[in-house]
């Protein structure tokens, strides 16, 4: 009898100190979790870091088409910049359109419209094809 008293105390004993420690672990746990509040903060300066990188990305994509398209035509020498000036811009709308019609149809318009489709009738999605035919059709 004395033993299984033994026994029985000793297990108490030994639940007690587990359920202590895994009292503590969940006090360490929480507090090394962020908070939700948190969560949603970093989540904003890691968007916010991409959509910053995106609109330089975009611009010089957009200086990058100038200086070898634009500039070069303005640059031409003799009287073929006046042609090269008018023929290069169109050009370079006829090329977009093309690749709007028959390439990346979605990414037609301001695209804020679009967005917003997508997020009323497609739940939010919008193929990455049309994100990135944007980009380039856009800086063309």
């Amino acid at each position: 009898m004395k033993n299984s008293r033994r026994r029985s105390a000793r297990i108490r004993i030994l639940r007690r100190r587990l359920h202590a420690i895994n009292i503590e672990f969940l006090r360490l746990f929480i507090k090394v979790i962020p908070s939700e509040n948190q969560r949603v903060f970093g989540l904003t300066i890691v968007i916010g870091v991409i959509c910053g990188l995106a609109a330089v990305a975009f611009h010089l994509a957009i200086r990058f088409t100038e200086q070898n398209l634009i500039d070069r035509a303005v640059n031409s020498p003799g009287y073929s910049w006046i042609w090269l000036t008018i023929l290069v811009p169109v050009a370079g709308g006829l090329i977009c359109g093309w690749l709007l019609t028959n390439i990346v149809p979605d990414a037609r318009g301001s695209g804020i419209p679009e967005v917003k489709v997508a997020y009323a009738i497609k739940g939010g999605k919008m193929p990455l094809r049309t994100a990135i035919g944007k980009f380039f059709i856009s800086a063309l």
